[in-house]
């Protein structure tokens, strides 16, 4: 089943955004809300790095994840989804129809954007991406801070061989286990 939620593209306007289902419908977003203005605020505290509710991959754990891991809302089929990052396929719909590229900033969720500066804003000078370089730089393991100076080094210094590169790195992250 499809899931749809408004999310932010190329200078602010709003999109619809597509995923397989992964939670309970019905599931609230207040939680998500909390968690992403601690991590944009820096109060972020997390779980260890690694993949929400998928195996343990074996590393030092350096940093902590700001998504919420081991989330109750979330299904035993969208925890499988999740760990292959299968619930990301209809998100090519949205690279089909023009709202996103293969490559960019993660489109942000509206009540993100409110808490946004103006400096964090110039993450949507560029159309947004299913996949980019921050993500393949620690992901889910990065403060917002961390997160938006990847996303601003990206828009600043494009090139095609940087997106190639950015898919290169997307698929071994996907395939094994560091795609958070």
């Amino acid at each position: 089943m499809l899931y749809t939620r408004t999310r932010v593209d190329l200078r602010g306007a709003p999109f619809t955004f597509l995923k397989f289902r992964s939670m309970r419908t019905g599931s609230g977003v207040d939680i998500h809300k909390s968690t992403t203005a601690d991590w944009i605020y820096g109060k972020s505290g997390g779980a260890p790095a690694g993949r929400s509710g998928c195996a343990a991959v074996a590393e030092p754990v350096v940093k902590t994840v700001h998504k919420i891991t081991r989330d109750p809302r979330v299904t035993w089929v969208g925890r499988v989804l999740r760990c292959a990052s299968l619930d990301e396929l209809p998100q090519l719909w949205n690279v089909f129809r023009g709202d996103l590229s293969i490559v960019g900033p993660r489109p942000p969720i509206p009540h993100e954007v409110e808490r946004y500066t103006e400096g964090h804003k110039r993450r949507l000078e560029v159309l947004p991406g299913i996949t980019g370089l921050w993500q393949v730089s620690g992901r889910n393991a990065l403060s917002f801070d961390e997160m938006v100076r990847f996303d601003l080094a990206y828009v600043e210094t494009w090139t095609l061989e940087q997106d190639v590169r950015i898919v290169l790195k997307t698929v071994p992250a996907v395939l094994f286990g560091k795609a958070y």
